[in-house]
């Protein structure tokens, strides 16, 4: 903390996972399981800083940043068949790298506002030449969640919340794109 309203965090490491019960056996028919998967493993880092002024008496904010970056050696990725259902693959090298961004307000107690960005850029290092060097599947390079509320105390809450996740592959060739999504919601809860 260079100064109280500020926090420094960075992170780095190697890492291993396993795959997932839902990855080896499959889920219900949407999902179809891969027993030959084998664990992810590679490094990973990430820097960031969390700015928090000292909070008055109407409003309560802080903003995060980061950055991250990952290279992994057989990361599991769902993949769309040509069935219509995904199935869990091993991909030989991939990077990824990308920016967060956070907002978070309180405004006199009564209304609470979370703004989530991510930007990401993810690669496929395989030297085959119909995959190499193209996105990775389910990997959107921009996603966006909001979420508003007002609320009295915790007796009544009304809000709504927003989310867009940009256009994204399906299959590791480029070929199948997802159309952008946006999704709005509304809830009261009492």
């Amino acid at each position: 903390r260079p100064v109280p309203a500020l926090a420094l965090k960075a992170n780095a490491g190697r890492f291993f996972r396993p795959p997932d019960f839902g990855e080896l056996f499959g889920d219900r028919g949407g999902t179809i399981g891969n027993t030959d998967l084998v664990p992810e493993r590679g490094w990973q880092w990430d820097v960031g800083l969390r700015w928090a002024p000292e909070p008055s008496e109407l409003v309560r904010a802080s903003v995060d940043l980061a950055h991250f970056w990952n290279a992994v050696e057989d990361q599991i990725i769902l993949v769309q068949n040509g069935q219509g259902t995904s199935v869990p693959l091993n991909f030989g090298r991939t990077w990824t790298q990308g920016l967060e961004a956070a907002l978070s307000l309180d405004i006199g107690g009564w209304v609470d506002s979370q703004s989530n960005l991510t930007q990401t850029v993810s690669r496929n290092l395989s030297t085959r030449h119909d995959v190499a060097n193209n996105q990775l599947p389910r990997q959107p390079a921009w996603e966006v969640h909001q979420a508003t509320s007002v609320h009295w105390r915790e007796h009544i809450r009304l809000g709504h919340s927003y989310s867009y996740t940009a256009g994204n592959y399906w299959d590791a060739t480029n070929w199948f794109l997802a159309a952008p999504r946006s999704i709005h919601g509304a809830f009261l809860r009492v």
